[in-house]
């Protein structure tokens, strides 16, 4: 598969022949009130510093002092960088792929964090398929409060590879903190992709799964927080979620023609719909009226598709 433009290249390590296993890589931004939380699930794990890895890396936070934290947290165990420029979410991530040493690299939001088993859970897997791209176990959303709300779905499949990788491509299953990475696979197939915001994630885990194989549990061991300032909240509010979901599907759709993109669209405009009746009751005015603008832009492509079905099934009658 060939690796586009806006997907940067991320080089192999080649000065580090006794290399950690893993690196546990934290990218932040003015969320260090949750960051005590998350480096102290991920320390109840330590392996060690010649087996983990563990960087925060702060993208110019502007409201907090997350080496503050790192320093009183981590007390040496953890190490702090901080961006020269605020580079935003994406490139974030390629900075903690283009950062890490480790083997298999964990990026584990800095207002996210980890049951204690995640770790030997990951590594329990990654012993049976080490080769493999990417391994993930579900998690469960969380409010600002850290209160539990939901769970990501049901994984259709435990070792998706190539076609099997299909359900995964027509929806999005993986929430960030329950995805644990090969760096090698990354190294072959580029990073995240920098033209992306809010799917940059899918794109990736896609990617990785269709040309390297996934292993996956369903044991919900990570925890994602939603609240109104993170990026998700962002990009639902103006419905560049489902723009971004549409872009990141006609890729998909190149690489897998069995995608069913009738199922696809469907799915955004009746999303779009009902993201904007959930900000109308919100009276979020703003919000309401984009997500509204995506969902008549959706509306005569679905119109399309549901006469076409309606004229094969004439057609099936007759």
């Amino acid at each position: 598969m060939e690796i586009k433009k806006t997907i940067p290249k991320i080089s192999a390590i080649k000065q580090y022949d006794d290399r950690p296993f893993l690196s546990v890589m934290i990218p932040t931004y003015n969320c260090a009130q949750y960051l005590g939380t998350t480096l102290e699930s991920v320390l109840a794990q330590d392996l060690g510093p010649n087996e983990m890895q563990i960087e925060v890396i702060d993208d110019c936070s502007t409201k907090d002092d997350p080496e503050q934290v790192v320093r009183d947290i981590g007390k040496g165990r953890v190490k702090f960088y901080r961006n020269s420029i605020n580079l935003g979410a994406t490139q974030n991530f390629n900075n903690c792929l283009r950062r890490s040493i480790g083997r298999y690299v964990h990026i584990l939001h800095g207002d996210d964090y980890v049951e204690r088993k995640f770790y030997s859970t990951i590594i329990d897997m990654i012993k049976g398929e080490s080769d493999f791209g990417l391994f993930a176990t579900r998690s469960f959303f969380m409010d600002v409060n850290g209160v539990l709300e939901s769970i990501s779905p049901k994984f259709p499949e435990s070792k998706p590879k190539g076609n099997t990788a299909i359900p995964f491509a027509q929806n999005n299953y993986f929430l960030f903190p329950g995805i644990v990475i090969n760096r090698k696979c990354v190294e072959m197939d580029g990073g995240f992709d920098e033209n992306f915001e809010h799917v940059a994630d899918w794109d990736m885990w896609v990617r990785l799964i269709y040309n390297h194989g996934g292993v996956l549990s369903n044991t919900p061991l990570a925890y994602y927080r939603l609240f109104d300032q993170n990026d998700s909240s962002r990009h639902r509010r103006t419905g560049n979620n489902l723009i971004e979901m549409i872009r990141a599907f006609q890729g998909f759709y190149q690489m897998i023609p069995q995608l069913d993109s009738n199922q696809f669209f469907l799915q955004m405009r009746n999303t779009a719909y009902l993201q904007y009746i959930d900000y109308y009751k919100k009276n979020d005015k703003f919000a309401a009226e984009k997500n509204f603008g995506v969902w008549k832009s959706i509306t005569p492509l679905v119109q399309r598709i549901i006469s076409k079905i309606k004229s094969i099934g004439k057609n099936i009658l007759n």
